[in-house]
C-alpha cells in the first residue's frame, strides 16, 4: 500500500490547528456521542470510558486492535489522536488527524473550524486574554499530577490552587466560568482525597463543587455553548 505524502501546505494549518484540537478532544468526544452516527459506534464505547478515565494506555491498546479491523472510522481515529496526544506522542498524533482529513475532510474541517470558535469565545471569558492567570499553569502540573497517579504532588499543588481562585474572579469577564474553574478543582481534589484514602475530606470537597455550581452565575457561559454552532 502507497504511503499518503501531505505538502507543507497541509502540515502547517494543521500543526497550528492540532494542539487547540487536541485540548479539547475530550469534549469534543462527549459532544460526538450524542451524535446518532457516532452513537451508533457502540465498540468504541469502552475507549471513549477509558479516555474519561485518564487511562491513556489502555485506549490505546484497545483502539490500535479496533483500527486494524476498522481503518476507515474516523471517530476511532479520532480518539486515538487525542490519546496519543496525551501520552506524549504527538507526531503519532498528528499522524491520525491527517487520517481523519483523508477519510472525511467534511469532519475534519468541521473540527478545525470548531476549535477556532471555541478559542475566540474562549478569549472573551478574560478580561486580558494575553496575560495567562497564575493558576493555569498550576492546574496543568496538577492534572497531570493526577494522570501520572502522584497523587500527593497534585495534592500539594491543589492546596495551593484553591486559595487563588477566588481572588482570580476578578479577572474573569465571565463570572461563571470562573465558578466551574473553582468547582473543577475541588473536584479534582476530592478524587485526590480518595485515591489517598482521605474519605472525610473527599467528601467535603465534592460537597464544595456541588455548592460552587449551584452558585454559578448565569452570565456569559452561553459564550462556549453557542461556539458549537
Amino acid at each position: 500500500m502507497q504511503a499518503t505524502c501531505y505538502t507543507n501546505k497541509e502540515l502547517l494549518p494543521l500543526a497550528a490547528s492540532m494542539k487547540i484540537i487536541l485540548a479539547l478532544s475530550l469534549f469534543l468526544i462527549s459532544v460526538f456521542a450524542s451524535v446518532p452516527a457516532f452513537a451508533a459506534e457502540a465498540d468504541l464505547k469502552p475507549a471513549q470510558e477509558m479516555m474519561k478515565n485518564k487511562d491513556y494506555p489502555g485506549a490505546l491498546k484497545f483502539l490500535d486492535n479496533y483500527i486494524k479491523t476498522n481503518p476507515k472510522n474516523e471517530e476511532a481515529y479520532f480518539i486515538r489522536s487525542s490519546a496519543l496526544a496525551r501520552t506524549g506522542q504527538k507526531d503519532k498524533a498528528q499522524k491520525d488527524l491527517l487520517k481523519i482529513k483523508e477519510l472525511n475532510p467534511k469532519l475534519y474541517e468541521a473540527l478545525v473550524g470548531f476549535s477556532h470558535k471555541l478559542k475566540e469565545a474562549r478569549k472573551s471569558i478574560y478580561k486580558n486574554p494575553d496575560k495567562p492567570l497564575a493558576s493555569v499553569e498550576m492546574r496543568k502540573t496538577a492534572q497531570a499530577a493526577m494522570d501520572a497517579k502522584d497523587y500527593k504532588k497534585a495534592l500539594a499543588l491543589y492546596d495551593k490552587i484553591i486559595p487563588m481562585l477566588n481572588a482570580e474572579r476578578s479577572e474573569y469577564n465571565d463570572k461563571a466560568y470562573s465558578y466551574m474553574v473553582e468547582a473543577q478543582c475541588f473536584e479534582n481534589r476530592s478524587k485526590v482525597h480518595e485515591a489517598l484514602g482521605h474519605k472525610p475530606l473527599a467528601q467535603k470537597d465534592a460537597l464544595e463543587a456541588k455548592k460552587l455550581m449551584k452558585e454559578c452565575p448565569e452570565t456569559n457561559i452561553k459564550t462556549l455553548a453557542g461556539a458549537k454552532s
